[in-house]
């Protein structure tokens, strides 16, 4: 870890500060790209090394900054939190980063202005038209590579103002939709003259009520899911004697009972004579931000001060332990049922003690598998009927649906149901080869998606859903149908999450990334070009496979002993795809 101070913060906020003021000094613009890019590297690791100190800023109106200022801030500490939220890579966020510091840049004083109720003059209207364009032309002039950013001014306009407006225009770029939801909480938790502001948990609440972008909801899920209770910097007085700053939530390790830590300032008085305390309750305020001009509550306390009462008292706060627990907890899950080969009834019972949601979904497998109509309510019971062969399967196949849910993909709603679907498919494909149990499929292909969307190289922000699962000349592969066409497409399973996977079905999907080169086809590369190009068909009616995958259904039509392409969609089809207009 870097040695970041609170000097450093103060100087990060500063420089904010002055970076709003470029527009109106040409002479500096040539400077834009070195500055925007030291800020968002700053920023980012800011966030990561000391986010409490980062989530406070939220609570804190800075009257020296202005509200331009304030509001940039506000908006970057958000966006961070919907990216950390949504397992976004470092790179792409520093794109975005950038995007928020040169939002305003063009418009500074108008946007100060605004906030203020003043009326703005025919010339001031006419650069706000056109701030959009011509934060474009001051990034070409600064020679900030062309990409996400210039994209992202080029729709902000328009998506802010259908997020704004309720309306049910489908919004699928990714970073756009960061930049114009981040903005609009923004502005409804800053200070300012012509605007009720609230916290940030009435913010979300109200977007939230009124949005129509599935999209823009489930980001908003993900924030309050990540976000602690209360913010830090939240304050509460007591008495008239004192006020007491929230500074995060923490278990007792002795008895686990909830504790808060909090900054006690005795009234009248500055940070200085103040305190940390450690209570065994705290009265929930989430209250809006307010003006403070006390630099030892904005910046001091949450460094050294905060470090040292946190290792004195080997205090680690809720909200950061408990998401990095559940990956553990369930990789951990996962190499148990792997290292054995033989389970026992009672075995799986006792693995299962204490995961619940596992055992919930064997006893609905178990019960829409039984033909009596029963419904299976214990999970030795379900164990029992599904057996102790295929049971560690299937808990396999609910691990990683799970592993997949938690990796927080920004396009996971979109993504979703297709990989849910290519599952189904190869399941029921499967069935036509025998002695193996058809899980081995689908938890192999859950497996592989689960590397292509954990990927640290890649940006989760640029996924992109073609309009069609395959256009023209494009290669039969699962990264194809899912719409990741940014990824390479050799060497993916190397890094498998699971060393008990069956050989034959790594060795297809490995066949299936070298499409036009294999020479030794097995009836499981033949199962997953099947359900592949079935799914592909539900999907996109309009696909027409090139001649070589031709080739190939038709042989493997044969080797799977199925009647003709028509008779297998028509078994893939009563599966109803959900969602297939959607996608």
């Amino acid at each position: 870890m870097s040695a970041l101070t609170a000097n450093d913060l103060a100087k990060l906020l500063s420089d904010t500060q002055k970076l709003m003021l470029f527009y109106y000094s040409k002479d500096k613009w040539h400077q834009i790209f070195p500055l925007i890019s030291h800020l968002a590297e700053q920023y980012d690791l800011f966030y990561i090394e000391h986010k409490q100190a980062m989530l406070a800023q939220l609570t804190f109106y800075l009257s020296k900054q202005g509200y331009t200022t304030n509001l940039v801030i506000n908006q970057i500490i958000i966006l961070l939190t919907f990216c950390h939220s949504s397992q976004i890579n470092k790179a792409a966020r520093q794109k975005l980063i950038s995007a928020c510091l040169c939002q305003y840049i063009c418009y500074q004083k108008e946007n100060n202005a605004i906030a203020m109720g003043q009326t703005l003059s025919p010339e001031s209207i006419k650069l706000f038209k056109m701030r959009n364009k011509l934060t474009i032309k001051l990034l070409d002039y600064g020679k900030v590579p062309q990409g996400i950013i210039q994209n992202i001014f080029k729709n902000l306009s328009r998506y802010t103002q259908t997020i704004s407006d309720h309306q049910s225009s489908c919004l699928l770029d990714t970073p756009t939709i960061f930049i114009a939801t981040s903005a609009l909480l923004a502005k409804k938790i800053t200070l300012a003259k012509n605007t009720q502001v609230m916290n940030l948990q009435n913010a979300v609440a109200q977007i939230y009520q009124t949005s129509k972008q599935t999209n823009v909801l489930l980001l908003l899920k993900k924030l309050i899911q990540y976000l602690p209770c209360e913010l830090p910097g939240s304050v509460l007085v007591f008495n008239n004697d004192y006020r007491s700053y929230y500074i995060g939530e923490f278990s007792d390790e002795l008895n686990e009972n909830t504790q808060y830590l909090t900054y006690q300032v005795p009234l009248k008085q500055s940070s200085k004579q103040g305190r940390f305390s450690i209570n065994n309750a705290w009265l929930k305020t989430n209250s809006p931000q307010q003006v403070c001009q006390d630099l030892g509550l904005i910046f001091k306390i949450w460094f050294e001060p905060l470090t040292s009462i946190k290792q004195k008292n080997n205090i680690t706060f809720n909200f950061i332990k408990n998401h990095e627990s559940n990956h553990t907890q369930q990789n951990h899950l996962m190499s148990i049922i792997s290292k054995k080969q033989h389970n026992t009834i009672d075995n799986l019972c006792d693995i299962l003690s204490d995961q619940n949601k596992i055992c919930l979904s064997l006893c609905q497998l178990a019960t829409d598998s039984n033909r009596t109509g029963q419904t299976i309510t214990s999970v030795r019971h379900a164990i029992m009927l599904l057996g102790t062969i295929r049971a560690p399967f299937l808990i396999k196949k609910i691990l990683l649906q799970h592993e997949l849910q938690q990796l927080n993909h920004p396009n996971w709603y979109l993504i979703e149901q297709r990989v849910l679907s290519l599952v189904e498919a190869a399941e029921l494909t499967a069935t036509n080869i025998y002695d193996f149990l058809p899980e081995e499929v689908s938890i192999t292909i859950l497996s592989y998606c689960y590397i292509l969307l954990s990927q640290p190289d890649a940006s989760p922000s640029l996924y992109v859903l073609k309009d069609s699962a395959l256009p023209k000349n494009v290669q039969l592969s699962i990264e194809n149908y899912l719409g990741l066409t940014w990824l390479p497409t050799n060497n993916k399973f190397e890094s498998s999450i699971l060393t008990t996977l069956s050989t034959k079905w790594i060795n297809a999907l490995t066949n299936l990334q070298a499409f036009n080169s294999n020479k030794n086809e097995t009836l499981e590369f033949y199962a997953i070009v099947l359900s592949l190009v079935g799914v592909t068909y539900a999907y996109d009616c309009e696909y027409h496979p090139d001649a070589y995958t031709e080739q190939l259904l038709k042989l493997a039509i044969k080797k799977l002993k199925f009647k003709s392409l028509d008779t297998y969609l028509e078994k893939t089809h009563e599966f109803h795809f959900k969602n297939q207009l959607t996608y």
